[in-house]
């Protein structure tokens, strides 16, 4: 990760993580901030989430051509299967895609950093980030 970009990209990732982990709470607590359903809020905030990190990998691959073409390939059926799950009428079966698709979408970054494609620093900030998505995800599913 460029040392000049290490703390905005460090301040905004956790903050991407806060909607997460306050929706979670919300749905645990049975609360409804500003009158907002939780769920669709999580649900609706993890489609944009999942569908941006998604985009994030095109720029990661396409410089490494042939061999960055399987997760390009990838990373748009795991956008995708977000945008279905958001649409489907089971809360557990959407949120469940969401938790499969950001795990999946570390593993690909995983890859990429392992052919040094993305610095060891960036993929300790995403293994950490996706932790704390997948157990809100999880507690999510688990309350709901």
């Amino acid at each position: 990760m460029n040392p000049a970009a290490k703390p905005l990209v460090t301040a905004l990732t956790y903050a991407g993580g806060l909607p997460f982990l306050a929706c979670a709470l919300a749905v645990v607590a049975g609360a409804k901030p500003l009158g907002l359903d939780p769920v669709a809020v999580l649900r609706a905030y993890s489609l944009v989430i999942a569908g941006f990190m998604a985009g994030a990998v095109w720029g990661v691959a396409l410089p490494h051509a042939g061999r960055g073409l399987a997760l390009i390939a990838i990373s748009n059926v795991l956008a995708l299967a977000v945008f279905f799950a958001a649409l489907a009428p089971s809360v557990r079966l959407s949120l469940g895609v969401d938790l499969a698709a950001f795990l999946a979408l570390l593993a690909v970054d995983g890859f990429a950093q392992k052919r040094g494609w993305l610095t060891p620093d960036y993929l300790r900030l995403r293994i950490r980030i996706t932790a704390l998505v997948a157990a809100s995800l999880a507690v999510a599913w688990v309350a709901a």
